[in-house]
């Protein structure tokens, strides 16, 4: 009689075993889609490239965003700040009070390299897409160009 309580209690364990290995699967499977979430996009006029790319650092939550701005002209480019900031993006926080508005001049085939970090539940995200924008100028006080930068998901990590 105790060899069918004991064969009971080991066929329980062995249920109870393979279903948290299961849970645990599926669980590293589910972070593992969350961790992978790459975009990345460009945009090129006839005076810069921008190249961007954003991940999540699931730990943080939040998006690790790297920009790399080409001049490509051939007098110097004037890059716009706003409270700091040369990247904007959907979701970003109204800066009402902000009068630090600044550029910062990027000479001809030079490449400005620069990374900011984007709390998770401030970014928009629609469509798998991240829409990033910089503000640029041909010269101090010229006419602004937004130039809009549309980041898209990489297929592979969704």
């Amino acid at each position: 009689m105790e060899d069918v309580g004991v064969a009971q209690m080991k066929s329980a364990m062995r249920i109870i075993i393979i279903s948290l290995y299961i849970m645990i699967l599926f669980g590293c499977s589910m972070n593992k889609n969350v961790e992978s979430k790459y975009f990345q996009g460009d945009y090129a006029d006839a005076y810069v490239n921008v190249n961007a790319e954003a991940s999540l650092k699931r730990e943080e939550n939040e998006y690790e965003v790297h920009v790399n701005i080409e001049n490509r002209s051939d007098h110097d480019v004037q890059l716009v700040y706003e409270c700091g900031e040369l990247i904007r993006y959907e979701g970003r926080p109204e800066q009402i009070e902000c009068t630090n508005i600044y550029s910062e001049g990027l000479e001809s085939e030079k490449v400005k390299e620069l990374t900011s970090l984007i709390p998770a539940e401030r970014l928009t995200i629609s469509n798998d897409m991240i829409l990033i924008k910089i503000i640029y100028e041909l010269g101090v006080g010229e006419d602004r160009t937004v130039v809009g930068i549309p980041l898209n998901i990489d297929k592979n990590t969704k």
